[in-house]
């Protein structure tokens, strides 16, 4: 049974907010985190890994694309299921699944069991990507336009500073050595990340709502007046739009190019500074990804402000275009500490870039639910990702990390023009600021 409506609120009229929107926006930024926590666990430590497991650094790797190929395979998916069962309970499916998963790794401490690891990092990332499409979904059927753009940024927060977490955490609890030492430090790994899936998924299971009796926003009362497009007619209406095109181009390549030195960073670094270890390989990641809170914040802030979203990603893609330029040269450098640098300047710029890109992709499909054109956005982010992580690992091992890195270069900039196509039409702030709920049909074209 779902829990009831809550009696506080805050405003009247035929838009209200209430006050519980922030305990909900707690649960899903905590819940975003948790799931968040396994995409580098294996790969922060990779060398500890192949060593304990007796497994190639491409099968380690594979641990943390399975999160970008799940969200591909179950992207469209996804949708029809969120229509079926409703947002509150595919949650809750999610996190029952993400639990699941990571108590079927505790399992697999022993040198013969990496294909039990990777089977409940595969239930995990698959269960996790099931919600993905409803990070811009669910802000907008809680909060007000005023505050939209920052508590977007505080869901996708969730997201990276467990992607931090999955750097740091591993680097700290798993210790290099014996046989016996790698794997007591898995264990714990392992059953700490276990205790706390299952406590999130309870506290979901008890205290999160769907949405609020009355919409927080007058965006979202109108869209409550439109008939809501099939998702496969939405889809079609997304498709014809030449500035989402371009858009999802600009997004795709944004994350491809910063995914790709994520999940290679071990190796990266390793080849590099021939001294290094795997908690220098965390501490790096997880400042790259941590800084990003920053960004995020100082992003939405400004966003809620200004609404001037395509002005915030084309400085935001030429930023994370320079910073690559900037990692580029530091592993050439020979001091760890410019790596460090080039990192925060990557974590700083890439992740404010996530939260303008989310809003952007909805203000330019808007009356069209959000979760839809999210998982859009999205699923063009995890496609090119997909496809560079594992040509970046390949040009490595070949032509080194400078040609490779260069190669990210070119694709940053690459986004940088798709960026500057965009011709922008914010239609979510026109029906907020139009007093006539009639007037919305225009946007329906």
């Amino acid at each position: 049974m779902e829990p009831p409506a809550p009696e506080n609120m805050v405003n009247t009229a035929d838009h209200k907010l209430y006050k519980r929107r922030w305990l909900m926006l707690l649960l899903f930024v905590i819940y975003a985190f948790n799931g968040a926590l396994q995409w580098t666990q294996f790969t922060t430590i990779n060398n500890l890994v192949t060593k304990y497991y007796n497994v190639s650094t491409t099968q380690v790797e594979w641990t943390a694309s399975v999160f970008i190929l799940s969200f591909i395979i179950l992207a469209i998916p996804s949708l029809y299921l969120i229509d079926l069962m409703g947002v509150r309970y595919v949650v809750i499916l999610s996190a029952l699944g993400i639990a699941v998963g990571n108590w079927m790794k505790l399992f697999s401490v022993a040198p013969d069991r990496f294909y039990l690891a990777f089977i409940g990092q595969c239930c995990s990332a698959s269960f996790l990507k099931l919600t993905y499409g409803l990070f811009g979904r669910f802000t907008a059927i809680w909060f007000g336009a005023d505050e939209i753009s920052t508590a977007g940024v505080l869901v996708v927060l969730g997201d990276h500073l467990g992607s931090a977490f999955s750097y740091i955490l591993p680097a700290i609890m798993v210790d290099d050595g014996s046989e016996e030492v790698i794997g007591n430090g898995l264990r714990n790994m392992y059953l700490s990340v276990s205790i706390s899936s299952t406590v999130i998924f309870f506290s979901i299971l008890f205290f999160l709502q769907t949405k609020p009796k009355i919409p927080p926003s007058i965006a979202q009362v109108k869209q409550k007046q439109v008939k809501k497009d099939k998702i496969l007619s939405a889809l079609g209406k997304m498709m014809r739009k030449p500035a989402f095109l371009w858009f999802i181009l600009s997004f795709g390549l944004n994350c491809a190019t910063s995914t790709s030195v994520a999940i290679c960073l071990n190796e990266i670094i390793v080849t590099n500074f021939p001294d290094a270890t795997s908690k220098d390989v965390g501490n790096i990641g997880f400042v790259m990804m941590f800084v990003g809170i920053f960004g995020s914040l100082l992003v939405g802030k400004m966003l809620d402000k200004t609404k001037l979203f395509k002005e915030y990603s084309i400085v935001l893609t030429i930023c994370t275009t320079i910073s690559m330029i900037a990692f580029t040269w530091s592993l050439k450098s020979g001091n760890v500490l410019f790596v460090y640098a080039a990192a925060l300047l990557i974590g700083f710029f890439v992740t404010g870039y996530y939260s303008s890109g989310m809003q952007l992709g909805i203000e330019l499909t808007y009356p069209i639910h959000e979760e839809i054109s999210t998982t859009i956005t999205f699923l063009s982010g995890a496609l090119f990702s997909l496809i560079t992580t594992v040509a970046y690992g390949y040009m490595i091992k070949i032509y080194g990390d400078l040609i490779s890195n260069i190669v990210m270069i070119v694709l940053n900039i690459i986004a940088v023009v798709a960026t500057l196509c965009i011709k922008v039409d914010l239609k979510r702030q026109r029906a907020e600021n139009e007093p006539k709920a009639s007037e919305l049909k225009e946007f329906i074209k």
